[in-house]
């Protein structure tokens, strides 16, 4: 796929600096060119594709073998350009609609069609039941109003069998990415505030995120009819002994910690910690619907 057109770019740019200053610290151009970045997408599919269990002899391609996929909050729309150029049947919906116009540009620039993604909301998805083979969202659902009914109905829209792939951060962690800091595991939302303002950034961000953590999301995923393969731990721990995953949005600070912890020989104490406190990051669950809802 090829790079996305400077007027897309200062597109990004522009809403990334709109919403996100006094958040993030990162250029607003780095971020334009990270959020329309190809070869993060494709780790991302990649990523799906891995823990769904699929191997694919082909290394070009990174999507899973199915025939339509719905991904919950498109961003801008670079997830469903790359699937569909892959030969995948995507959708999407985005509840913003600054992010949804970029995102249908973005289908439009590659020549699909931009209806593809529409403006819509998770708790309400305007599809039939059992509509799609794969569910799909990555860093969204800290940003919805109610994780309970997006997860209802990303698993309504689910046929029996297909799978519903999520990746929210973990706030039980000790890691925040959209400020970029350091964290305080399940501090309650007035301490957040006050720790965020006492960095210089934003307060009142805080107040529009989802506190997701692994125990809230098992508790959800008991009343579904959801059968779960993973919640991610492997992956964590191939990147604690490998280092394996890209420094996007300043992950070069976890990095960091990671590799000072090699040094000190401390990686399988935190390991044992990250499973026994549930602190791992990011949780990635992944789901195979297994009877009707």
């Amino acid at each position: 796929m090829t790079p996305l057109p400077e007027a897309i770019l200062e597109r990004i740019e522009a809403h990334f600096s709109a919403e996100y200053v006094g958040i993030n610290m990162m250029s607003t151009r780095r971020a334009a060119e990270e959020l329309g970045s190809a070869q993060r997408i494709r780790e991302q599919l990649a990523l799906m594709q891995q823990s769904i269990g699929e191997v694919s002899e082909d290394p070009a391609r990174t999507f899973p073998t199915c025939q339509r996929m719905l991904e919950i909050g498109s961003g801008y729309g670079v997830l469903q350009a790359e699937a569909l150029v892959q030969g995948a049947g995507a959708f999407g919906i985005e509840p913003d609609w600054p992010d949804c116009s970029i995102s249908q540009a973005v289908l439009a620039h590659y020549g699909f069609q931009p209806a593809r993604i529409s403006q819509a909301v998770g708790e309400c998805l305007p599809f039939a039941n059992d509509a799609f083979d794969c569910v799909c969202s990555f860093m969204v659902l800290e940003h919805v109003q109610d994780m309970q009914r997006v997860l209802y109905e990303a698993t309504r829209v689910l046929k029996s069998g297909g799978y519903l792939h999520l990746v929210a951060p973990n706030y039980g962690s000790i890691w925040e990415g959209h400020y970029n800091i350091l964290w305080i595991p399940h501090s309650p939302r007035w301490l957040a505030k006050l720790y965020v303002r006492l960095l210089g950034r934003r307060p009142e961000f805080v107040d529009s995120l989802q506190f997701v953590t692994p125990g809230k999301l098992r508790r959800i995923v008991r009343t579904l009819p959801l059968e779960v393969k993973s919640w991610g731990v492997e992956v964590w721990d191939h990147r604690l002994d490998t280092l394996d995953f890209t420094a996007w949005s300043e992950a070069e600070h976890l990095k960091t910690m990671v590799r000072w912890a090699r040094r000190l020989g401390a990686v399988d104490t935190v390991r044992w910690l990250g499973r026994r406190l549930d602190f791992f990051t990011p949780i990635i669950l992944t789901a195979q619907k297994v009877g009707s809802i």
